[in-house]
């Protein structure tokens, strides 16, 4: 079992030393993935009883006040590392602040206390993507949990791919949906449906919309007993026999979204191709979902 947490729930309100602090509390840290601003971070710790502690102890914690909940788990194995900004610890645990630049040397860098710029997925993050895997390696994790399906259950990690990150961490991060995205309803993949959405994504503009692949998880959230954990082919197997996207409602204080959850088709590979330009036009023969988030 891994020494790492991955740590979801996070936003533009938190700060790597506070994620220090809190997590410190359980034992020695070895390093601490954390570029602020981003959706999660990875702490690594020297012992797995630390590690098992803190998943324990911090799950659903307030970090950032009473809305902003995070969740834990631990890491997936051989999960990569998408933070520039590393705060990493030497062998006596003593913390050096420093900063990978982008040909892998170091360089000084310090905590700002401002709060970060707004950032959007970035075009030069995906001029030269070839592969469904590559987009996703390029991107944070926004969100990490079950969509669930009547009584099944299928592992995700969502990547945030394009559009506008507030939207995700609105809708996503701090809305009460948790660690769960329920399908309540399909939406037909026909003509005049996706004409009508492709309607609303104009109306919303880029800032009231952003495209998140969903990928399998091999972690579980905890489901009451009636749910089953099912594998991510019988969910894409279902959308696809059904000709259908699902729909989910999401509502977070007083903003509401649709999110709409495709199989692989011509709809939802045009949407990542415009993400991603340089993308297989055809789709990818893994398992993966494109989910569509639309303020409403």
């Amino acid at each position: 079992m891994s020494h790492r947490i991955w740590v979801g729930g996070l936003g533009s309100w938190t700060r790597a030393s506070e994620l220090e602090k809190e997590f410190d509390r359980f034992g020695k840290i070895t390093k601490l993935d954390y570029s602020e601003g981003d959706y999660h971070a990875y702490v690594m710790f020297e012992s797995l009883d630390a590690a098992s502690s803190a998943l324990s102890g911090m799950k659903g914690y307030p970090l950032g006040g009473p809305d902003h909940r995070i969740t834990v788990d631990f890491a997936d194995p051989g999960s990569p590392d998408h933070s520039n900004s590393r705060r990493k610890y030497d062998s006596e645990g003593m913390r050096s602040d420093t900063e990978c630049s982008e040909d892998g040397g170091k360089r000084k860098s310090s905590i700002s206390k401002s709060s970060p710029k707004k950032r959007s997925a970035s075009k030069s993050k995906t001029q030269k993507v070839e592969s469904l895997l590559e987009l996703c390696n390029r991107y944070p994790i926004a969100w990490k949990g079950s969509i669930v399906l009547k009584t099944n259950a299928f592992s995700v990690k969502l990547f945030l791919v394009g559009g506008d990150p507030a939207v995700a961490e609105k809708l996503l991060v701090n809305s009460s949906i948790g660690s769960i995205i329920r399908v309540t309803q399909r939406l037909k993949l026909e003509k005049q449906k996706l004409d009508q959405l492709n309607q609303k994504l104009a109306s919303a503009g880029v800032s009231g919309h952003c495209i998140l692949v969903a990928m399998t998880s091999s972690q579980t959230s905890e489901l009451p007993d009636d749910i089953q954990h099912r594998p991510l082919k019988h969910l894409l197997q279902y959308f696809v026999q059904k000709q259908a996207a699902g729909i989910s409602t999401l509502e977070a204080n007083d903003l509401q979204g649709v999110l709409h959850t495709f199989p692989p088709c011509e709809f939802s590979q045009s949407k990542l191709l415009k993400a991603a330009p340089s993308l297989n036009s055809e789709p990818s023969k893994e398992d993966y979902l494109v989910m569509i988030l639309v303020k409403e």
